[in-house]
């Protein structure tokens, strides 16, 4: 199974990936975006997304709740976080959660 490049929301930064959970660069906060959010990460889990390289875009609400959902779901997901120093990005050393094999 192949690892799929998902960012949180398009229009906010350019991003390495290959799908995003919104595509509208402003959301507004709040309960319903909790909502949307675990819906778009079910969404990715509906179409066979197992595997995960998330690159969050500063919405810390998303962010979370995208991760915890995926963790729920019993998805392989590894967090990337830009650097200033390199303009690239880099897997972080703390949020790294492989899937469970049946």
């Amino acid at each position: 199974m192949r690892r799929v490049r998902v960012g949180a929301i398009r229009g906010r930064h350019p991003l390495p990936v290959e799908r995003y959970l919104f595509r509208v660069p402003w959301l507004a906060t709040g309960p319903d975006l909790v909502a949307e959010t675990r819906l778009a990460v079910r969404k990715l889990y509906a179409d066979g997304i197992r595997e995960v390289d998330f690159y969050p875009t500063g919405l810390t609400q998303v962010s979370v709740e995208a991760v915890g959902e995926m963790v729920r779901l019993g998805m392989s997901v590894r967090v990337f976080h830009y650097s200033r120093q390199t303009g690239g990005y880099f897997p972080s050393p703390t949020i790294a959660v492989h899937r469970r094999r049946a």
